[in-house]
C-alpha cells in the first residue's frame, strides 16, 4: 500500500509541476532519510542535497536479496546523482529494488522543496551503433553457477573464453538458492570412507526421479559431483560437509553446503573469474543469436550490450548456461496450470533453450515443472511462499478452505496430497483462514533457512492494500472476511463452527489434523496458490553434454550445462545445484581436452 500511495503521490506531483520551467532545481540543503518498501521489505535511503543539486544518495538499510539487488543499490543512486534526474533506467532483474530507490529519492525531493516534475525529464543518452567483431576459443552464455564454473575451468587450461551475461550482475538461479549439495566421492569422503561410491548416488538419483532420467547424464551427476566440489574448494570456494543427521540426510549421498549459500558461492567465483587470465567477462551483454555455418555447425554468437554495441564473436564452441524456463510464463502456462506463480528469478526466460531450438535443437519434458503448495501471489505470475503452513495450522486456530468456504484437506498433509487438492479447485487456489494468533505467526514465517521470503511489514502491507495480489483480508466475523475474499460466507461460517466443535472435542475426526485452539474473530484470510521455482525439462544432451538435434544427432560445437539440460534427475529433483556444478565441471574437462 505504501508503494501504491507513494507512486500516486509522485504522479500527482508530476502533473502539478508539468507547467513549471525546467530550471535548475532548488532544494533546502540537508540530508533526508526516507523509508519505502523494496522487494523483500522496507528500505531506508538517505538523500543529501545542496541548495541546487542532489549531492548524494545512499541505501542505508535494506532486506533485498544479495547478488540480485546489489547492482541496483550501487548503480541507481549513482545514476540519479550523475544525471540529476529521476528518469534513470531500472536494473534488469532488480526492477522492484530500482523503483523503490527512485521512489524514495522522489519523496526526499518533495521534502526538500524540490520540483519532482522537473527531475522526471530523462537525460539524453548516446546509444552506440558500433559492431565489434572478435573471437574466442569458447563462448559461455550465462554467468550463473554453471557458466562461471565452466568458464573458469576452461580459461585455467589456457583456452580463451568469452563469458557473456545479459544481466548487470552474475548469479542466475544460483544466487537465490540455499547452496545445498548432494554429493558422493569427494577426496574428503574417500578419506573418511563414507559416501565414497558414486554408483550408489547414481542409483538413488534414477530411482528418485522415477527412472525417467537419461542414464548418461545421471552418471555425470553422480561421478562428477565429488570432483566438482574438490575443484571449487581448490579455487577457494568455501564448501562444508554436513556430517550431522538432518531431515535431508540419506544413506545414498553426503550433504555439503556452500558457505553463505548460493550468493556466497557466486560472489567468490565471480571474483575469481574477473582475475582469471584468458577470460573476458562481459555483463549486461545479451546473446541474441547462435551463429552457424552452411553445415549447421555453431560458429559463435551475436550479442547486444546495454550501451547498444553489437558483438559478433566467433568461437570453436559455445556453451549454453542460461538456466531454465521457470520465468517464461508462456512455456510454463502451456505445460502446466496457468494459475501457478513463479518464485524463481524472473529472468530465467529460456533464452538458451529458445536459441538452441532456432538451430535445430530438440527439447523434452517441458511439462516437468516442479510445483509446491503455499505460494503467495504478489503479482500476476510471481510471488513468494510460506513453508510454515503446517506449523500455523497445528498450533493456532487456522484451517484451509476452498472458494466455496469448505474445508478441503488435512492441513498437515504431504505436499503431493496438497497439490492434488489445489488442482481440483476451479481457481486452483485454497485459502488459509486464521485467527489472530495464526496471523501473528504468519508474520514471523517469512524467514526460513536464512532467506527472507517476506517480512512482518510485508504481511501487514498485504492486509492494508486494496489489491488482488495477494488476496489478504480481515473481518470481525467469518461472513465479513469471506465477503472481502470472495468466498461463500455462509459456508465458511458453518465450516468454522464445525471446526470449533472438533477443537472442543479434542480430536479431528474429519481430517485427522492436529487441533489446538478455536477460530474466533477477528478472522484473517490469505489466498494460497501453487508455486513453481524449478523446471526439469529442457534441451537434450549426450554424454559429452553436446546438445542434440531433433534427429538425435549432436549439433557441432554446441554444449549445455546446468538447468537448461533435461534428464539428469528424471521428473523429481535430487539436487539442482549439484547438477549445475557437476555438469559445468564435466564440460570444462572434456571440452578442454578437445581444444587444448
Amino acid at each position: 500500500m505504501k508503494r501504491i500511495l507513494s507512486m500516486l503521490l509522485i504522479a500527482a506531483l508530476c502533473i502539478c509541476c508539468a507547467a513549471a520551467s525546467a530550471e535548475t532545481p532548488a532544494f533546502t540543503a540537508g540530508t533526508y532519510p526516507v523509508t519505502v518498501n523494496g522487494r523483500n521489505g522496507e528500505m531506508t535511503i538517505e538523500v543529501t542535497f545542496t541548495d541546487s543539486a542532489i549531492e548524494h544518495v545512499a541505501v542505508t538499510a535494506h532486506q533485498e536479496t544479495a547478488g540480485i539487488s546489489d547492482a541496483a543499490i550501487e548503480q541507481i543512486p549513482e545514476a540519479i546523482v550523475n544525471n540529476q534526474s529521476l528518469a534513470v533506467d531500472a536494473i534488469a532483474g532488480a526492477t522492484i529494488t530500482s523503483d523503490a530507490i527512485i521512489e524514495a529519492v522522489a519523496l526526499a525531493v518533495e521534502q526538500a522543496g524540490g520540483d519532482v516534475g522537473a527531475l522526471q525529464t530523462a537525460a539524453e543518452r548516446q546509444t552506440s551503433t558500433e559492431t565489434v567483431t572478435t573471437a574466442a576459443d569458447v563462448v559461455v552464455v550465462g554467468a550463473g553457477g554453471g557458466g562461471l564454473t565452466a568458464a573458469v575451468s576452461l580459461a585455467q587450461q589456457g583456452i580463451s573464453v568469452a563469458l557473456l551475461e545479459k544481466m548487470s550482475f552474475p548469479g542466475g538461479a544460483t544466487v537465490t538458492c540455499g547452496g545445498g549439495l548432494t554429493v558422493a566421492a569427494t577426496a574428503e569422503l574417500k578419506e573418511l570412507g563414507e559416501h565414497d561410491d558414486p554408483s550408489v548416488l547414481e542409483a538413488y538419483v534414477a530411482e528418485h526421479g522415477n527412472n525417467l532420467n537419461i542414464p548418461e547424464l545421471t552418471h555425470i551427476f553422480a561421478y562428477e559431483s565429488g570432483p566438482a566440489v574438490d575443484y571449487l574448494r581448490g579455487l577457494g570456494v568455501e564448501i562444508t560437509y554436513s556430517s550431522e543427521p538432518s531431515p535431508r540426510s540419506n544413506p545414498s549421498y553426503a550433504l555439503y553446503s556452500m558457505n553463505n549459500g548460493g550468493a556466497g558461492f557466486i560472489a567468490t567465483i565471480s571474483e575469481i573469474a574477473k582475475q582469471t587470465e584468458n577470460l573476458q567477462y562481459m555483463l549486461s551483454t545479451d546473446v541474441k543469436e547462435l551463429l552457424t555455418d552452411e553445415s549447421g555447425a555453431v560458429t559463435g554468437v551475436r550479442a547486444l550490450a546495454a550501451d547498444g554495441t553489437t558483438y559478433v564473436i566467433s568461437a570453436k564452441a559455445v556453451v549454453l548456461a542460461t538456466g531454465s524456463y521457470s520465468g517464461n510464463d508462456d512455456i510454463v502456462s502451456t505445460y502446466y496450470l496457468p494459475d501457478t506463480i513463479n518464485t524463481a528469478p524472473v529472468y530465467l526466460t529460456a533464452d538458451g533453450i529458445l536459441m538452441a531450438q532456432e538451430v535445430g535443437a530438440a527439447v523434452n519434458h517441458l511439462e516437468w515443472v516442479e510445483v509446491s503448495p503455499a505460494g503467495i501471489a504478489t503479482s500476476e505470475h510471481a510471488g513468494t511462499y510460506t513453508s510454515s503452513q503446517a506449523s500455523i495450522t497445528s498450533t493456532t486456530g487456522s484451517i484451509i478452505v476452498n472458494q466455496s468456504g469448505v474445508r478441503v484437506m488435512n492441513e498437515e498433509a504431504s505436499s503431493a496430497e496438497q497439490i492434488e487438492v489445489y488442482k481440483a479447485q476451479e481457481n486452483h487456489a485454497v485459502y488459509l483462514v486464521m485467527n489472530q494468533n495464526g496471523y501473528d505467526q504468519l508474520k514471523g514465517a517469512g524467514i526460513n533457512f536464512g532467506h527472507v521470503f517476506f517480512t512482518a511489514e510485508d504481511v501487514d502491507g498485504w492486509l492494508a492494500q486494496d489489491s488482488i495480489y495477494p488476496i489478504m483480508v480481515k473481518g470481525d466475523t467469518a461472513a465479513e472476511a469471506a465477503e472481502a475474499a470472495g468466498i461463500d460466507g455462509a459456508a465458511l461460517t458453518e465450516t468454522i463452527a464445525r471446526y470449533n466443535e472438533i477443537v472442543a472435542a479434542g480430536e479431528d475426526t474429519d481430517f485427522g489434523h492436529t487441533v489446538s485452539e478455536p477460530i474466533e474473530g477477528p478472522i484473517y484470510i490469505l489466498e494460497l496458490r501453487l508455486r513453481h521455482s524449478k523446471a526439469l525439462g529442457g534441451l537434450i544432451a549426450d554424454e559429452n553434454l553436446q546438445i542434440l538435434d531433433t534427429d538425435g544427432n549432436p549439433i557441432p560445437n554446441l554444449y549445455g550445462v546446468g538447468e537448461l539440460v533435461s534428464g539428469s534427475q528424471g521428473d523429481t529433483e535430487t539436487g539442482m545445484l549439484t547438477w549445475v556444478i557437476a555438469s559445468a565441471y564435466h564440460v570444462g574437462q572434456t571440452l578442454g581436452e578437445t581444444l587444448r
